[in-house]
């Protein structure tokens, strides 16, 4: 039993930053590693900056780490979900605000929004679903007891139960508050102002000009709901 013990809490403790590494993909599709997360300081300016074309108002704001670490604290916004910052190492977090003055709804869709560098290095939008998954991956201690809490027989399967218990649970509270803060997809009706967070891989740290483009954003529609219009909005940041 302290033997089955002990090997839970050092799987615990292996729970992190896999290798440390974030990968990007490169526009001719190949994969590699481009930064190790956790020693690469990073920042952007202008810190916020705003646009409006077409009666379509947005508002960008970069958040740095130690900002996204004061926010989630606050218990009066979070309540039971306030706690550590709930995005994963080697990430990069926008908080956008949309205002529809226009006399149409229009539609938004984050998946269509990438950040690019001077390097030729574009990163996709990264939504919650699949930062879920980036935790399952990088955690060894909740991959491993997913896979083996139930083949563990009698007294010795329970450690490793209460293990992939605890794991999960937080891995819940991470995805609901995530889910709750995204820039989700959808319409917005005339008069709304809508805001929400945007995440990507960090960029680069050698890429000095990064810019983020909230493509095809669709501005009005015929009677059989097709897009009559539709705008780019491009953001351009100064690596510090």
């Amino acid at each position: 039993m302290i033997k089955k013990l002990t090997l839970v809490l050092l799987c615990l403790s292996m729970a992190g930053c896999a290798g440390g590494y974030v990968y990007g993909k490169k526009t001719k599709g190949r994969f590699e590693p481009v930064e190790k997360c956790r020693e690469i300081a990073y920042a952007l300016i202008p810190v916020q900056q705003q646009q409006e074309e077409e009666g379509i108002w947005i508002l960008v704001e970069y958040l740095p780490e130690e900002n996204l670490k004061n926010i989630f604290l606050d218990k009066k916004i979070y309540g039971t979900y306030a706690g550590k910052n709930p995005y994963p190492d080697g990430m990069i977090v926008m908080k956008v605000r949309i205002e529809n003055k226009t006399e149409s709804r229009i539609f938004i869709n984050p998946g269509d929004f990438v950040l690019l560098d001077e390097l030729g290095t574009q990163y996709l939008y990264i939504s919650p679903e699949r930062i879920k998954e980036i935790y399952e991956a990088k955690s060894s201690v909740y991959n491993f007891t997913k896979s083996t809490s139930s083949l563990a027989p009698g007294i010795y399967g329970a450690p490793l139960d209460m293990a992939k218990g605890l794991a999960g649970r937080g891995l819940k509270k991470k995805f609901a508050l995530l889910k709750s803060i995204e820039l989700s997809g959808g319409y917005l009706y005339p008069g709304v102002v809508y805001d929400g967070y945007l995440c990507f891989l960090k960029p680069n740290s050698k890429a000095k000009d990064v810019k983020l483009i909230m493509s095809n954003i669709k501005t009005s529609f015929d009677v059989n709901d097709e897009a009559l219009g539709r705008i780019d909005f491009k953001f351009d940041f100064k690596h510090e």
